[in-house]
């Protein structure tokens, strides 16, 4: 599959600022951070956990790559031209009047394949701890969000502890407060 497209570089670039706010700063400037390029005829979704952005572009088909987020970001802002233009491949981008890019993090994604964990908009600690209900610990490594789990673990341990500490004086054990604060978690819906 060969897609032909051409992007306004401007507003590329402010999609994927927007993007980039919707992350944490490690997340952002990760090399190894991934966002989802689903290309239609005429719009691109630029998709991360809690954010989809439209932008309008012309393509000679539709696909949906796995595509390393900081390699785009860096192609927007160094490309001196009004226009980005490129074809994608499995594995192979080459910019018209720039660099080719062979990288193994391009990746094509089949049918309803997805990179993304169901989250929405403004997740929160609780919903990224409510993954490990829906997808098994592989796939958690896979969707890239094993890391954003674990630290979601550690600070659900902080404020568990911080309730225990105020609350034992009633006579409320931790294991209470965890079962009440897992219930929670688990809870479907918000």
């Amino acid at each position: 599959m060969k897609i032909h497209c051409k992007i306004d570089r401007k507003e590329l670039s402010e999609g994927l600022r927007r993007i980039r706010q919707s992350l944490g700063r490690v997340r952002k400037n990760s090399p190894k951070y991934q966002l989802e390029l689903d290309i239609k005829k005429d719009k691109m979704h630029l998709r991360v956990p809690g954010a989809d952005i439209e932008l309008s572009l012309w393509a000679s088909g539709e696909g949906r790559f796995r595509f390393p987020l900081k390699l785009l970001w860096d192609l927007s802002k160094n490309m001196h031209t009004e226009h980005l233009e490129f074809t994608i491949s499995d594995q192979c981008m080459v910019i018209k009047h720039g660099p080719r890019i062979e990288n193994s993090l391009i990746e094509p994604l089949d049918g309803f394949e997805t990179i993304l964990p169901e989250l929405p908009m403004n997740y929160t600690d609780r919903h990224i701890l409510g993954l490990r209900n829906k997808y098994t610990e592989k796939q958690l490594k896979k969707l890239g969000v094993q890391q954003m789990v674990e630290k979601a673990e550690y600070n659900y341990d902080i404020a568990l502890s911080h309730a225990f500490k105020h609350l034992k004086q009633y006579g409320v054990t931790l294991t209470e407060i965890r079962r009440l604060a897992d219930r929670k978690i688990n809870a479907d819906g918000d």
